[in-house]
């Protein structure tokens, strides 16, 4: 009897340890997820970034250069810069009064994406020719406009490469942080998720990243590429009614000579003739270029009839 006596203390002793032991790793499980909860709160952008590894700069340095592209090609990207129209009014009238050596200095004096394709083509124009050298012109020009654009398409193309390289970036850097969480659950830390929150915040933290530089910048590089397409189209039919006022082609010169057309002054209204009748003269009266004649003098020897006198019959 004694022994079950005793055996029922040491099981109702271990039972009340089994006890206080739950209790005390749930309050310490609670206490953990508290601590987990403020630090979380208290986390700032600078410990995200830190949380991120090595991979967060080069993602830096790409999103400090998209925005400084972006900007360039906001401001270059427009028609006043690539097609002023001070430039293209000039030069139609240079043109169209076949001033060659006026347009050739104008553009050397105002560099710019137009005047540097009318410089190239300028060059080849000759008044005394047949055709005025428009062919070779033409070549010329086309061939200064595609330089240009490469060069500035080289920029623009620079926004494509970051926007597909970034996201690959941050890719990169998933895959790294799941390598480090697999390599600590294989050291059996499977049931310790602290040791594993820094490998598993490298693996997002990177990937969301990677994402916002890369998003904005696949979206600038399709405005941006559609926007010079439509400029190049500007300059192309901006040089063509340039050569066309030049060689006489087409109906560019009618359509400028009709804007500086001076503008006719309307008919005065004509008069119906009406017969004036002549007016009674007045006593006194000469008509125009009339001057009263003297009275004949007297023949010698003549002397006139006494008072009363009546010539016979």
């Amino acid at each position: 009897m004694n022994v079950f006596r005793s055996l029922r203390r040491v099981s109702s002793i271990a039972l009340v340890i089994v006890a206080v032991g739950v209790c005390a790793q749930a309050v310490a499980a609670d206490e953990a997820a508290t601590n987990a909860v403020a630090r979380a709160k208290d986390k700032s952008l600078l410990d995200y970034y830190k949380a991120g590894g090595m991979l967060m700069h080069p993602l830096t340095l790409a999103l400090f250069g998209v925005m400084a592209l972006i900007i360039y090609h906001a401001r270059l990207l427009r028609a006043g810069k690539l097609v002023p129209a001070k430039d293209a009014e000039a030069l139609r009238a240079m043109l169209y009064n076949r001033d060659i050596h006026a347009a050739y200095a104008y553009c050397e004096q105002n560099p710019n994406f137009l005047t540097n394709a009318v410089l190239a083509g300028v060059s080849k124009l000759n008044p005394d020719a047949p055709d005025f050298g428009k062919p070779s012109a033409e070549a010329a020009m086309i061939e200064a406009v595609d330089q240009q654009e490469t060069r500035m398409s080289f920029w623009l193309n620079l926004i494509s490469v970051i926007a597909a390289m970034s996201p690959m970036l941050g890719l990169l850097g998933t895959v790294q942080g799941m390598i480090g969480a697999f390599d600590k659950i294989g050291e059996g830390n499977m049931g310790k998720p602290e040791l594993l929150a820094g490998d598993i915040g490298v693996a997002l933290i990177t990937t969301f990243y990677g994402l916002c530089v890369g998003i904005p910048a696949m979206l600038s590089f399709f405005i941006f590429r559609g926007r010079l397409n439509a400029l190049m189209g500007t300059v192309s039919s901006t040089l063509t009614e340039l050569l066309d006022l030049f060689t006489g082609e087409g109906m560019a010169r009618r359509r400028y000579e009709s804007r500086f057309a001076a503008p006719q002054q309307p008919a005065a209204p004509q008069q119906v003739y009406a017969p004036q009748q002549p007016a009674a003269p007045q006593p006194g009266y000469a008509p125009q270029g009339y001057a009263p004649q003297a009275a004949p003098a007297p023949h010698q020897g003549y002397t006139p009839p006494p008072p009363g006198y009546q010539q016979p019959r």
